[in-house]
């Protein structure tokens, strides 16, 4: 019976990480089903991916707790269970708490903000930087692709921004080299955005 349980947690844990384009289609993404606390990418695009990054890397740090509860309730008993029990929760514990240091001292430890702060001028804030970068994404003159599931490239006309489940790294247009891969018999091109090197 624990093999059961195990397989069909591995697959469902697969399917939530990496969802196939039926979950996309049900809406049985972690932006789908969060999408009430997220907002709206168009509108405030910086802080809509700095809710999801968070939300998503809280969300599978559960995966872990609901394997234990899948275990428990197929019937697994164990001398290790209360042990397995508090080290499921102190792997949430231990993600609640990185988010918390993402948020604290005016959000800038989350990695959305870090990818914005080379760009501040002295004196200047991230929020100007992000309000530029809101500005153009809601803009139609924009190129989006999608490249898989969980992640897709934007360009603006002054950024390039590739967004995947727990990163969203953006550089300037002007200060960076795009490199792009053939992906699937060249039907989908998978970009690599390198940055300069700061002095």
């Amino acid at each position: 019976m624990d093999i059961i349980v195990t397989l069909f947690y591995l697959l469902f844990t697969a399917c939530v990480i990496y969802p196939p384009t039926e979950f996309v289609s049900a809406g049985f993404t972690i932006p789908q089903i969060f999408d009430g606390i997220m907002g709206s990418e168009n509108v405030n695009f910086v802080s809509y991916h700095m809710r999801r990054t968070s939300i998503t890397m809280v969300a599978h740090s559960f995966l872990p707790m609901g394997y234990w509860f899948a275990l428990y309730f197929g019937g697994w008993r164990s001398e290790w269970q209360l042990f397995t029990f508090a080290s499921c929760w102190m792997f949430v514990f231990m993600f609640l708490y990185k988010m918390i240091c993402w948020w604290e001292h005016a959000k800038l430890g989350h990695p959305v903000v870090k990818t914005l702060l080379p760009y501040v001028q002295e004196g200047s804030d991230w929020r100007v930087v992000a309000a530029d970068l809101n500005t153009e994404f809601k803009n139609v003159d924009k190129v989006s692709i999608q490249l898989r599931t969980t992640s897709k490239f934007v360009a603006t006309p002054t950024w390039l921004i590739k967004v995947s489940q727990y990163r969203v790294d953006i550089v300037k247009q002007g200060e960076c080299t795009l490199v792009a891969t053939a992906h699937n018999k060249g039907a989908l091109l998978a970009p690599h955005m390198i940055p300069p090197q700061r002095q």
